[in-house]
């Protein structure tokens, strides 16, 4: 091998370019990882042999948080500001590695392949004691392989693999949605859910059935309308089920921000909230839920008690067991061989005004001239979803 020039301090890119492997094959050899064990003699040499080429120095670290610490954790987000209330995941992941005496470094990626290499090179080569993966909105990933010798949690996302995962506990959530408007009275309650391919959105719906079943209530496919988490399809939504013959007397919205759109479409039928239609959201992280008149009956969704959560896994060991005390993760959720080990964080309801008991008769006015909110896009469709 002919050594390159190189300004600075090697990095295990280098070393993989020289010995034409990949960074996680170098990861494996320079970190004594048992995966080191299914390369051949030949290629564990010729990375040993890039190593003492460029002077390279082994990443210590990402053997373990329980050898030496450089007591920096690197945080790998695809965006910060997509979902504004996504970003108190990272609030609540700096909160607690600075009072652990941790650094956090936060790198975007935009779903970039080639920004995702260059970080997670960066990663490794900067020795990070462990890594935290993240998502503004819950969905799989592919996680990079130069992180499989590293401590590793994944935060809001999911990926093929026994990672250690936080995730909001949507399905649990949902059911406590419904279960405000069943406490209070209603049983005939319509569900605007939100984009019908997203986890969060089957979530929701799983919990909106169990909630009715538990209560004895029938399901009934033609109160429940999918579009996405925007105002244009709470607007719309509710506008068709406003419009039924036999309407429902509580929304229940897969977000705060397709309430807003109930709201609307309420006032534009002269319908009180609570009086004559009571309306629960969903996020509980728009200024509206707490402005609103009335202010809205919502579901909290603990971003920030995630991120918590997120750094406790990943400061506990392999294990996933959190020591100290304070907001920390719950018990993971059992896994099969292979499965990621889940733990779930509770979303709470936040009970305000926007729910009453159902009216008898609800009143029927003769509907306000429609004005769009916003144009509606082709890819924001209005189902009725079984």
């Amino acid at each position: 091998m002919k050594t390159p020039k190189s300004r600075g301090r090697a990095t295990m890119a280098q070393v993989a370019r020289l010995a034409g492997v990949s960074t996680a094959t170098v990861s494996f050899v320079v970190n004594d990882d048992p995966k080191a064990q299914t390369l051949t003699e030949a290629t564990r040499e010729r990375v040993l042999e890039a190593v003492r080429m460029l002077g390279y120095r082994p990443n210590l670290h990402a053997r373990g948080l329980r050898t030496q610490r450089s007591n920096s954790i690197a945080v790998l987000a695809d965006h910060l500001t997509a979902v504004p209330f996504a970003n108190s995941a990272i609030r609540g992941v700096q909160e607690r590695a600075w009072a652990g005496g941790y650094l956090v470094t936060t790198m975007t990626t935009d779903n970039n392949a080639e920004l995702t290499a260059r970080a997670a090179e960066m990663v490794l080569d900067r020795q990070f004691d462990g890594v935290i993966v993240t998502t503004s909105y819950t969905h799989r990933v592919t996680v990079p392989p130069e992180f499989a010798a590293m401590p590793l949690v994944l935060l809001n996302c999911l990926a093929e693999g026994e990672y250690r995962t936080v995730l909001p506990g949507e399905r649990a959530g949902a059911h406590r949605a419904a279960k405000v408007l069943i406490d209070a009275g209603h049983t005939r309650i319509g569900f605007v859910n939100g984009l019908r391919t997203t986890w969060a959105a089957a979530e929701r719906r799983r919990g909106y059935r169990d909630a009715l079943r538990e209560a004895g209530i029938p399901f009934d496919p033609s109160l429940v309308r999918s579009g996405t988490y925007e105002t244009d399809s709470g607007h719309r939504g509710a506008g068709a089920l406003l419009d039924l013959a036999d309407p429902p007397t509580g929304i229940m919205c897969a977000s705060d921000r397709i309430a807003v759109g109930v709201y609307y479409a309420a006032y534009q039928r002269g319908l009180s909230v609570p009086d004559d239609l009571s309306v629960v959201g969903y996020d509980n992280h728009t200024e509206f839920s707490e402005h609103a008149v009335p202010p809205l009956t919502t579901i909290n969704l603990p971003y920030y008690e995630m991120g918590l959560a997120a750094v406790d896994l990943l400061l506990s060991g392999e294990d996933g067991t959190a020591s100290g005390a304070g907001t920390g993760p719950g018990p993971a959720t059992e896994a099969a061989a292979g499965q990621p080990r889940i733990t779930e964080i509770a979303c709470e309801p936040i009970l305000r005004k926007s729910v009453g008991p159902p009216r008898v008769t609800a009143p029927r006015h003769e509907l306000a001239p429609a004005r769009a909110i916003r144009a509606p896009h082709e890819h924001d469709p209005l189902e009725v979803i079984p």
